[in-house]
């Protein structure tokens, strides 16, 4: 399916330069000193400075703002805030925006997506939105990873333990492109702050933008990453070279790549976006609700799945295939039956099995293996 490409600047020529430099570093670099804006890696927010405008339950959600001098660093921020119905506590996520969006732009639009999953969400502008909007917002600084996004990012985060209703041992982090960068520049210089974190067209080069090596050396997060195999703003190898350092360092990790893609078709796709809700419930920010398969057979042409947690209209997927399912009659939250599916599988055969909920909720996968 053709979808429309939006209009990025293109910096992806100014990638592909500095990151041959950046494939060859030593990876002596992790021994290197952290950030600077490690220093403010203690939480140290005053939360009587912290305003929120609207309701964060509405479906617009609510607008907030932060002015105060922490530890001699003075802040000015301004973002949006999306809350579940509910008493909490929750697990929250913060979303990063690429160059020239904003949190009422891309941020609010995957914020109506997530509130939805039961998270929190909170969003922070960058110096790289529009310069008529980030006006007058503090720390300031160059776009991407930066040290004054990655401050601006890690107070976002702080803020959310003024909201009382927050788990602050639950919290992910999500970004596209520029915000993609700062997500990964964020986990590492903040490494033990984030339950699991995600990004679209992202990665490492050392160029003035992007998250840096010596950043991606030391980030210990799960981290689950996208992108477009057609994306000429942001090269897809900038997130081939984050995944080997992840792999070198024994990070749990994943890689998606879309063939057909570009950069801004991955910002919002529905598969990307079930696949980081199944990476968020796999590493513990969401909680499970219980969907898993405990057994499979097969008689005649039908494949029989039972387990437990199995929503109405759920599907059995077959080595990453949908099949034509329905639910059991005398016991449809327990047993999934596929009438032609059985004969997919033959005698000895082994295959992947799991079984996808109508809300997206994906099982663990397991493998049967046909008597």
């Amino acid at each position: 399916m053709k979808r429309i490409v939006a209009h990025c600047s293109v910096i992806a020529l100014l990638f592909a330069v500095s990151a041959v430099e950046s494939a060859t570093r030593s990876r002596a670099d992790r021994g290197g000193p952290m950030e600077s804006s490690r220093a403010l890696a203690e939480t140290n927010v005053d939360c009587s400075a912290f305003t929120v405008n609207g309701d964060p339950r509405s479906a617009t959600g609510a607008t907030w703002a932060y002015q105060s001098t922490d530890l001699g660093a003075r802040y000015r921020l301004e973002g949006i805030l999306f809350i579940p119905s509910g008493a909490g506590p929750f697990p929250a996520v913060i979303i990063s925006h690429g160059k020239g969006g904003s949190p009422a732009g891309y941020s609010a639009n995957i914020a109506r997506v997530m509130v939805g999953w039961g998270l929190a969400v909170i969003a922070v502008m960058y110096a790289h939105a529009p310069d008529n909007q980030d006006s007058g917002n503090e720390p300031d600084g160059g776009d991407g990873a930066s040290e004054a996004n990655v401050l601006r990012a890690h107070k976002t985060r702080d803020l959310l333990s003024c909201l009382g209703n927050v788990d602050m041992t639950r919290i992910a982090a999500h970004g596209h492109s520029m915000g993609a960068f700062v997500t990964g520049q964020l986990l590492g210089a903040y490494p033990t702050d984030f339950r699991a974190a995600s990004h679209t067209a992202g990665g490492v080069v050392q160029g003035p933008y992007a998250t840096k090596r010596e950043a991606a050396e030391r980030i210990i997060t799960p981290y689950q990453l996208h992108h477009g195999d057609e994306d000429i703003v942001v090269a897809l190898f900038l997130d081939q070279i984050l995944a080997g350092i992840l792999s070198a360092n024994g990070v749990t990790h994943e890689l998606n790549v879309y063939q057909g893609y570009n950069h801004q078709e991955i910002a919002s796709d529905p598969l990307m976006l079930e696949r980081v809700r199944n990476w968020y419930r796999a590493h513990g920010v969401l909680q499970s609700a219980g969907l898993a398969i405990t057994d499979a057979s097969v008689s005649g042409k039908k494949l029989y799945v039972t387990g437990k947690g199995f929503d109405d209209g759920a599907v059995i997927v077959l080595n990453g295939k949908d099949q034509k399912t329905k639910n059991d009659d005398q016991n449809p939250d327990m047993r999934l039956i596929a009438k032609k599916a059985g004969k997919k599988i033959d005698s000895g055969q082994s295959v992947s099995l799991r079984v996808r909920n109508p809300d997206g909720e994906l099982s663990a996968e397991i493998i049967f293996t046909r008597p």
